[in-house]
């Protein structure tokens, strides 16, 4: 699915970005499931961060993992 994204009047064709910073720490084990399956179903980049790996383990397999440090990214 495209979408049609306007920035100072002229449009273009990009798929948008989600960021969402340590959302997922508030939430119980159902809802991060839930919250997971609707960011997969949209089709789009999503940045979810987290300081415990464990709240990210149902991702595994669905999902590429980065460390943050020092102000370096690396793959996981």
């Amino acid at each position: 699915h495209t979408r049609y994204i306007s920035v100072t009047g002229v449009q273009t064709c990009a798929l948008p970005i989600l960021l969402l910073d340590e959302v997922v720490a508030h939430l119980d084990a159902g809802r991060r499931a839930a919250l997971f399956d609707e960011i997969s179903h949209l089709q789009a980049q999503a940045w979810l961060t987290g300081t415990d790996d464990e709240f990210f383990s149902t991702l595994r397999g669905r999902a590429r993992f980065f460390r943050v440090a020092d102000a370096h990214v690396t793959p996981r």
